[in-house]
């Protein structure tokens, strides 16, 4: 099972690097694509869903370290 968590503006690979830092396993999915930029074509990774991080939540035992991570806003549950 995965949980989603809001990021704060433009901190997505903050708040990717210290989930990992804490244990979990956090995931943001990129698409590769072209843009034009003088002139040329340059290929890019770009973010799939901005401001928004995966956990996956097979060896969580503790949630709350989820909570006070860097980066994160709010993490989203039913």
């Amino acid at each position: 099972m995965w949980l989603i968590a809001k990021t704060k503006p433009n901190q997505e690979k903050r708040a990717k690097f210290n989930l990992e830092n804490q244990g979990f396993t956090a995931y943001l999915p990129t698409i590769s694509c072209k843009k034009y930029k003088q002139n040329t074509w340059k290929s890019t990774n770009e973010l799939l869903f901005k401001g928004y991080v995966f956990i996956n939540t097979r060896n969580i035992e503790n949630i709350a370290k989820i909570h006070n991570t860097l980066g994160l806003s709010k993490l989203l549950v039913d």
